[in-house]
């Protein structure tokens, strides 16, 4: 079997919805905002930034297989086993937080128990303590809380902490020359606000609002892709922008600038057998392994339906 060939088929079978073991995931962790705000309190300085608290947070939730071997290592079960909170895992995560912080790794202290690390592995055996603790606070265990085993830890979901996206005008003002820098008003009535998917890189946002912005003074409407200014005689000239940060592809969809590259970047890739085909000629291979399933559905679906040539005609 020659190898694009036998690479096309891996990568039908790594597609298959149920087959992939990465489509399996674990919930955000629903902890309290008062539980976690209480291990902050207690374990670090009184002024770490959110920043840096958040990077510690996704360290954990990033790293659900270095958790289940820690976890594992403190319920032993075989001779020659022994239980530890600061095993060889966890010290390897705190140690890559502090080569992170550098100097500041004393923010993740309060004064009186960094003043009690005299040696760097007595900073890492005490901040691999605190993590251990804030894996419990989070419930990022393989083990109940009597030591007994329910299932490994997979890979964190981070759909419930998605943010609320919006597609409006990068203007804040009126720019045409003819009239004053007047604040742009909201000018979609609310009944009338588009719903649409946006695709930013490899995610995708439902129930995105794309908004208008509105000159109260020459009626000019500003949009996200262009904008309708008004001429003297009442009659609009749409002009569309080079520098927009979305681009409208469908009735439905938009993409961001990196999304929107994809196509030409397939087109440049080494072309592969037909029987691989999936809208582009030649070309999809590279895509599939680019993009998740789902994902890539939705941009076949765009790509085909529209034709490659029109639809991205705005950024060639």
């Amino acid at each position: 079997m020659r190898t694009p060939v036998a690479l096309c088929i891996l990568t039908l079978i790594f597609m298959v919805p149920g087959v992939n073991a990465a489509s399996m995931q674990d919930s955000f962790p629903d902890v309290t905002f008062k539980a976690f705000n209480q291990f902050v309190n207690a374990n670090f300085d009184t002024k770490v930034s959110l920043a840096t608290v958040l990077m510690v947070l996704f360290t954990m939730t990033d790293n659900t297989d270095l958790l289940n071997l820690h976890a594992r290592q403190k319920h032993p079960t075989c001779d020659g086993e022994y239980a530890s909170n600061t095993t060889g895992w966890m010290k390897s995560l705190a140690r890559g937080i502090k080569v992170r912080l550098q100097s500041d790794i004393k923010i993740l202290f309060t004064k009186s128990q960094f003043a009690q690390c005299a040696k760097e592995d007595d900073t890492i055996t005490s901040l691999a303590l605190k993590l251990d603790v804030l894996a419990e606070v989070l419930g990022l265990s393989p083990y109940d809380s009597q030591g007994a085993f329910q299932t490994k830890l997979h890979p964190v979901s981070y759909d419930a902490i998605q943010s609320v996206k919006t597609i409006c005008p990068a203007s804040v003002e009126c720019e045409d020359i003819k009239c004053e820098p007047c604040g742009l008003l909201q000018a979609t009535k609310i009944r009338d606000v588009p719903k649409v998917k946006l695709i930013t890189g490899i995610s995708v946002y439902h129930n995105v609002a794309v908004l208008s912005g509105k000159c109260s003074k020459c009626k000019s409407i500003y949009y996200a892709d262009h904008e309708h200014v008004m001429k003297s005689n009442g009659d609009s000239i749409k002009v569309y922008l080079n520098t927009a940060q979305y681009l409208k592809i469908g009735r439905e969809i938009w993409v961001d600038r990196v999304f929107s590259k994809c196509p030409f970047d397939i087109m440049k890739a080494p072309k592969i057998p037909d029987a691989c085909n999936w809208g582009i000629p030649g070309y999809a291979l590279p895509y599939k392994f680019y993009m998740p399933f789902e994902r890539f559905r939705i941009c076949h679906f765009a790509i085909k339906s529209r034709g490659c040539c029109h639809l991205w005609h705005m950024n060639m």
